[in-house]
């Protein structure tokens, strides 16, 4: 994740800045949900007018900011680059270059799509002897031959710590449990374990370097939350440590403890605090204790003042609000869920700080990573210390940046003050660090690129030495999912069909294409909906890396409910939106709204913002019935790209799909009666035809439909809102495509897993309860769509597939292109110092 997401979420003094508390967990190398690394005396203090100490349990925090900054800047320890030039192509119509590359000469594991340029640069490589070869393509889609071989070997140090996933307590008995786990290369096995989070007892570590780890902790008492963390260092002596977890034994007569509330959230206002989460799912689950404190998180139900009880049923989500609070001060809640006879849960954390100005006080949640400085009280300067470590971090970093630092093993067992500036340095650096990157097209020669971070710039070029600057500006609706800042550039003058570089302030290099010229053919898309998080959902990360695997294409379109983030909370939002980094970067994001987009039923309502705000749409249209707060239009657009008209379409409000159906008519007509144009295609969220848990809706079918009969061009409409993949047989001339596949579980219903019944309905041509990709290329002649297997599980499957393989292949009129000639193979493929 980008180091602002690391940096985000505590609260202490540093004079009149406001440095937040972080929760690190090595596991990740960075910051993540529901850790405190801090004991109850850690927290930094002031000393003087001139010093500041940090408790020396800081310490693995900052290492893990540390290599955070190696991840997000491509300069890792234990990572070398390749730099490769070759000779461009002569013939007219190429689109771009593939770097094949791997271990074993002409045998290649990895493709990276370079774009339209002759150098490229394929960082993160480990120790070892790499084989490159080059293929080029065209804008038809041919591929040719690979070029010459070159390979390079690369010697680096080992300076980074194992990754620590699978994090488990099992067999869990009234006396005993075992901790298990995973490292991503051999390390040795060691747990710390206790009643509190201080631990106080530690395993004899196993030196056996293993993968796979196993470790039983015996005789504990039964009905006792335990507190753990795992330890693993590699063969090269670098340590990793997991964040603080936790489990109950089982009491004596057998029962269990309900598990941890969910989504545990604190929302600062003025002279309050909003806490929202969700009751766990467990039988024996009777109620939640909520306790807080104003020096600390309380360690136990009776460790501070009860907020209250509440009850509900399980799995329910739940929220109350702290009144009549002293802006500027920090509250700290500790949500214990119990059992009927009054057995509390450990609890999970949440803190936040009231203020009277909002926009100067952030959220503060369970969810969040390590603090960042800010001002605070409306002060625009820290004090002269701060203000010293920030300018030697920007010497340091501009040093970094340019490859001159080699972060090598840390050692600071002894060193408080290094330790407090590297703190500094990371949360200074983070706050700029730029995050969440996406954009939009807006016509032909323009695009507009959304980001979450202070650096407001963007440079872009035809090359990587860029040439044009682009400043940023906040988009006239701000993101609620947390504090930004938040950032929209728009760029305009560009020329049709060219590759672009940019990069976001000091960030990486990257590429972006504009469209094709209106009336051409043979392009790419994919379409996925019911997309989440990849903290919510295990396949979704898969699936997007998927779409990633498969680059250029022209873009990516999302049919609705995108984050859940009205479902698991906003801290969900921020992570949906860097999970898609992988390719939103790279390709643009064209989505449309979902009912998990927007639900104004409940405290934490989602009502668009944070869509609106990270959008900027083309053609943007308003309809009636939509919440007023997200103001000015982008309920649904419309835009060409090549031969196709786009249309989206609005959710249900009053009257929305009434309207909605008035306007498209008209830009239908025209497109019909445009020679450039050759297929319209609608998409949205809700489906007209679906066997799946939500059945098609009459409204939107009726108007479908009859859209469909009155225009020969409206061949496709693509949906989601039903969990599944189905095609459907042309209906009054228009094929529909659920693909509510993008990574949220699938939606099943008894043991037919259909709600529409088995066999499936005579208009269903193909449904597969499976997650994968739904891609779709368009040329002059007809449409050819693939539904591309992923990740099985996310609930029950009807279908067996191998990941990557194509589960649906099908056409809409004929997809033969004209041109079937492939490139010649690229010339001089050659090293680079």
């Amino acid at each position: 994740m980008m180091i602002v997401r690391m940096v985000r979420s505590c609260q202490q003094k540093l004079g009149q800045w406001r440095l937040v508390k972080p929760r690190c967990d090595p596991e990740t190398r960075g910051l993540t949900r529901g850790s405190r690394m801090m004991s109850d005396g850690g927290r930094m203090t002031r000393q003087s007018s001139t010093g500041r100490t940090i408790h020396p349990s800081l310490i693995s925090c900052v290492a893990a900011i540390v290599f955070g900054l190696n991840a997000v800047f491509g300069t890792a320890a234990y990572a070398a680059d390749a730099n490769l030039a070759w000779d461009a192509n002569t013939e007219p119509d190429i689109a771009g270059y593939k770097l094949h590359y791997g271990t074993i000469s002409g045998a290649y594991t990895s493709v990276l799509d370079a774009g339209n340029v002759t150098t490229r640069t394929v960082t993160g490589l480990g120790n070892g002897t790499y084989y490159f070869a080059l293929t080029a393509y065209d804008t038809s889609g041919n591929e040719s031959q690979l070029s010459n071989e070159v390979n390079k070997t690369l010697n680096s140090v080992d300076t980074t710590p194992p990754t620590l996933s699978g994090i488990t307590a099992g067999s869990i008995t009234t006396s005993g449990a075992t901790i298990t786990w995973q490292t991503n290369e051999p390390a040795t096995t060691q747990v710390e374990y206790g009643p509190t989070k201080t631990y106080g007892t530690i395993t004899s570590e196993n030196t056996t370097l293993l993968a796979a780890h196993s470790e039983t902790l015996p005789g504990l008492l039964a009905g006792t939350v335990y507190h753990y963390r795992v330890h693993s260092t590699d063969s090269a002596g670098n340590p990793a440590v997991s964040g603080d977890k936790s489990f109950t034994t089982t009491q004596a007569n057998g029962t269990t403890l309900p598990g941890q509330v969910i989504d545990f959230t604190a929302v600062a206002h003025d002279a309050e605090i909003s806490l929202t989460w969700t009751n766990p799912n467990e039988s024996s689950f009777v109620g939640v204790r909520v306790v807080y404190r104003t020096d600390r998180a309380p360690n136990d139900a009776a460790d501070g003042s009860v907020l209250g009880d509440f009850t509900g049923a399980t799995n329910e989500a739940m929220s109350t609000t702290h009144t009549s609070l002293t802006n500027g001060v920090t509250y700290y809640y500790s949500a214990f869920s119990y059992d009927l006879a009054k057995n509390y849960q450990a609890g999970a954390e949440a803190s936040a700080t009231p203020a009277a100005d909002v926009a100067t006080s952030s959220p503060i949640t369970s969810g969040g990573g390590c603090g960042m400085i800010r001002p605070q009280d409306k002060h625009p300067h820290g004090p002269a210390q701060a203000a010293d470590l920030i300018i030697l971090f920007t010497v340091v970093t501009l040093t970094y940046l340019r490859g001159r630092i080699r972060m090598r093993r840390i050692k600071m067992f002894r060193m408080e003050g290094f330790a407090a500036f590297l703190f500094v340095l990371a949360a200074a650096g983070s706050a700029g660090a730029a995050d969440e990157i996406h954009f939009t097209y807006l016509s032909q020669t323009a695009v507009t690129f959304d980001w979450r971070g202070s650096e407001a710039t963007l440079d872009y070029g035809t090359t990587t030495a860029y040439g044009s600057t682009v400043t940023a500006a906040a988009p006239a609706i701000i993101p609620q999912s947390s504090a930004g800042p938040w950032q929209e550039a728009k760029i305009t003058g560009l020329t049709e069909n060219t590759l672009y570089h940019y990069r976001v302030g000091t960030g990486p290099d990257h590429t972006f294409k504009t469209p094709l010229p209106r009336g051409s053919s043979n392009f790419t898309i994919y379409a996925q909906g019911d997309i989440g998080d990849s903290t919510s959902y295990a396949n979704m990360p898969v699936i997007q890396a998927m779409i990633a695997a498969d680059m250029p294409t022209a873009f990516v379109m999302g049919v609705g409910d995108l984050t859940y983030g009205n479902a698991h909370g906003q801290a969900h939002v921020d992570s949906h939106f860097n999970d898609v980094m992988v390719w939103s970067r790279d390709v643009a994001y064209m989505p449309s709204w979902g009912n998990h987009d927007w639900d104004a039923s409940s405290s934490s309502a989602d009502d668009l913002r944070n869509y609106k705000g990270r959008f900027d749409l083309p053609n943007p249209q308003t309809s009636p019935g939509f919440p007023a707060i997200n103001c000015c239009g982008e309920d649904w657009y419309w835009f060409d790209y090549g031969n196709v008209r786009f249309i989206a379409f609005p959710e249900p409000a009053s009257g929305a799909q009434a309207a909605w159906n008035t306007a498209a008519k008209t830009l239908m007509d025209a497109a019909q009666a445009d020679s450039q144009i050759n297929w319209i295609v609608t998409f949205g969220h809700r489906p007209a035809y679906s066997s799946g848990h939500h059945p098609g809706e009459s409204a939107i079918k009726g108007y479908i439909d009859a859209l469909g009969d009155s225009h020969s061009k409206y061949i496709l409409n693509i949906n989601g809102h039903s969990h599944d993949y189905e095609r459907t047989y042309p209906q009054h001339g228009v094929t529909h495509i659920t693909a509510g596949i993008g990574g949220a579980g699938l939606e099943q219903d008894g043991s037919c897993l259909w709600a529409g019944g088995c066999p499936a309905p005579s208009y269903s041509a193909f449904r597969a309860m499976h997650q994968g990709t739904v891609k779709l290329r368009f040329t002059s002649t007809g449409i050819e769509g693939t539904f591309t297997c992923g990740p099985a599980g996310a609930g029950t499957n009807d279908v067996t597939c191998t990941k990557g393989s194509v589960v649906d292949h099908f056409t809409i009129g004929t997809v033969g292109g004209s041109d079937t000639t492939p490139p010649a193979a690229p010339k001089n493929l050659r090293l680079l110092p």
